[in-house]
């Protein structure tokens, strides 16, 4: 059989191989090469599946846990482990697996509380699928026996998620007599995937994984209990509109305008409630009078500040907004970044010291003069835009920097309001 030259980045060494060589022989004979679990190889600019075989000479770079694809590869993999260890122990129960928190997957067993006892036996089960280090075996099968497969075997979301595939495939993994699906690579077998933690969180649990910068262990895990509370709260308005995965929102909006109208009124009829409890909350709450909304860009800040606008309008109140563009330094004294390129996103961007000194003021009932900026020539004008605002009256400020205390460090915290608008649970 003719030979290709493999050239190993990460030692400069070549090695002659048999052209068919899998990239996981050669991850083996190697493994001194990366501290972590070889996860995938990289040739040039593409990442390629651990058990691709090379038929060409390359240079081949091997991935562990500490590179970001390394470790989806490897999440992929403990997932895989997990889902098998629940239908090895309870074959009718269902594992959900919701949202991450940090370093952590929130997961759910559907109909069975979950106590250290659960966990401890579904541990150990992982530990002895992991032990026994059994090959993925994958397999590419037509679209439409990968819906009667899944069906069959009631895992309807993924059938119903395969029901809208363009392609006529589906790529499926196989273990010990299990299947599953899972959106991209995975490991060549479970050995490597050693290092996970399962612990008890709220009335469910997490599944605590590496990170790249904590490659070889676990890190503590960190609740993050607002996040998770919004996640939990999406996953209950998933139920309310009957879309608890991709699949189904597939359905309804193929079953035609009607349903895809229902759903779209019913989840803004849902942001509009949400919306009336802020306003609720800050009229209940007299000293809150600055209500800061942050978020990434095109999340949706400055439509949410006006809706809430409106919101807080019905509860008595007469908010106004001041816009933080209207705060920006001088261009030439705008900060740089590591390109020698105006930085606008820098909080420096924004002249901070006049932005609390007159936010300060409009606190304490005094009158100030609002500037505009003027982008096109870089300045910022006094047009003699004086307002004073009266108790009833709350401050919108709505930009990325919302939650940053620098923003607002003059302002005591009592009379904050922050508010995070963020597509979390699409």
């Amino acid at each position: 059989m003719a030979l290709i030259k493999v050239l190993l980045k990460q030692s400069g060494e070549v090695e002659h191989v048999e052209a068919g060589t899998r990239i996981d022989e050669l991850a083996r004979k190697h493994s001194d090469l990366c501290e972590y679990p070889i996860m995938a190889g990289k040739i040039g600019n593409s990442i390629y599946e651990i058990t691709r075989r090379l038929h060409k000479d390359c240079e081949l770079e091997f991935l562990d846990v500490s590179d970001k694809d390394g470790l989806r590869i490897y999440t992929r993999g403990v997932l895989f482990i997990l889902f098998m260890a629940v239908r090895n122990l309870w074959p009718n129960v269902r594992l959900f697996i919701h949202h991450s928190l940090g370093s952590a997957l929130v997961c759910d067993l559907e109909g069975k509380k979950v106590d250290q006892n659960v966990l401890s036996l579904l541990k150990e089960e992982m530990q002895r699928i992991v032990d026994e280090d059994l090959p993925f075996e994958k397999d590419t099968i037509d679209k439409f026996e990968a819906i009667k497969m899944f069906k069959e075997d009631r895992q309807l979301m993924k059938s119903k998620l395969f029901k809208y595939r363009k392609k006529s495939t589906v790529n499926i993994f196989r273990c010990e007599g299990y299947f599953n699906y899972f959106y991209g690579y995975m490991p060549s077998s479970t050995g490597s995937q050693r290092v996970f933690e399962l612990l008890p969180y709220r009335d469910v649990f997490v599944l605590n994984l590496p990170t790249t910068s904590s490659p070889g262990e676990v890190p503590p895990f960190v609740d993050y209990p607002k996040l998770a509370s919004v996640n939990m709260e999406g996953a209950k308005w998933g139920r309310i509109l009957g879309v608890h995965a991709i699949g189904e929102l597939n359905e309804i909006i193929a079953a035609g305008t009607a349903e895809t109208t229902e759903l779209i009124r019913t989840a803004e009829a849902l942001h509009e409630k949400k919306m009336a409890q802020i306003a609720d909350y800050v009229y209940d709450r007299p000293e809150t009078r600055l209500i800061l909304i942050a978020g990434p860009s095109s999340s949706g800040k400055t439509t949410f500040s006006k809706r809430l606008m409106l919101h807080l309008r019905v509860v008595g109140l007469r908010p106004i907004q001041i816009s933080l563009d209207d705060y920006f330094v001088d261009r030439e004294k705008t900060p740089r970044n590591e390109k020698g390129e105006y930085d606008f996103e820098s909080i420096y961007a924004l002249d901070l010291e006049l932005f609390n000194k007159q936010i300060a003021a409009l606190l304490d009932s005094k009158e100030v003069e609002i500037p505009r900026f003027d982008f096109r020539t870089g300045k910022r004008v006094y047009d003699g835009n004086r307002i004073r605002i009266d108790s009833d009256q709350p401050i919108i400020i709505e930009g990325i920097h919302g939650l940053n205390e620098l923003l607002t460090s003059s302002i005591p915290k009592n009379k904050k309001y922050k508010i995070y608008v963020s597509a979390l649970t699409q």
